[in-house]
């Protein structure tokens, strides 16, 4: 009776752990459903951040994105890819005295993402690497030197799809852009936190 018992128990923690692991594991291998090897996703979104110049408060930064990633013919579910942005703050109070300056990039950056499939029908998270440049525009009161400079940044990103063609995604994480100025001209960075938007899939 008592083996009895233990048995009942071991087999009920046995089919607990057993569904547990089973409803956290994943395919590192395929893509989630709707996504295949060869796809191409084109991904628009809007980004939120703020900006850090030296001599201010910290702003807002804002921009939008254009995004295009292959889906790898490999036995592993990565995509490679890249995006195009367009991004500004508006600032004020420079060094004492009242200017409008505003300060707009246009980031170029290459992506790779992985993407583990837990088997969730139309659900697609990954987790994303960027590397890129920055090309800055000093706008407003003062005729300053542009800067520029190199981002890079990691990125979790959840996506659902509506169909078989078109989903909707949202990114978080840390983005780093740093804008230098070689000559007379105020440095600044900028931390870009989520990007929210829609994707295609052709």
């Amino acid at each position: 009776m008592v083996t009895s018992k233990k048995m009942r128990v071991i087999l009920a923690l046995a089919l607990v752990l057993g569904v547990t692991v089973g409803g956290f594991s994943f395919d590192v291998h395929s893509f989630p459903d709707p996504i295949g090897k060869g796809d191409f996703l084109i991904s628009g979104g809007f980004g939120l951040g703020k900006l850090y110049p030296n001599y201010w408060h910290s702003s807002a930064l804002l921009g939008g994105s254009l995004a295009v990633e292959y889906a790898l013919p490999i036995n592993f579910a990565l995509t490679v890819g890249g995006e195009l942005g367009f991004s500004g703050s508006n600032l004020k109070g420079y060094s004492g005295y009242d200017s409008d300056i505003s300060l707009l990039e246009i980031p170029v950056i290459a992506r790779v993402a992985w993407h583990p499939n837990w088997e969730v029908k139309n659900l697609d998270t990954y987790v994303l690497a960027k590397i890129g440049y920055g090309f800055g525009v000093w706008a407003g009161d003062d005729n300053w030197d542009n800067p520029n400079g190199f981002i890079f940044g990691t990125n979790i990103g959840v996506r659902y799809f509506f169909t078989q063609a078109l989903g909707v995604f949202a990114e978080g994480g840390y983005e780093y852009h740093h804008l230098d100025s070689d000559g007379f001209a105020p440095s600044a960075f900028g931390v870009k936190f989520i990007t929210l938007g829609l994707t295609l899939k052709p």
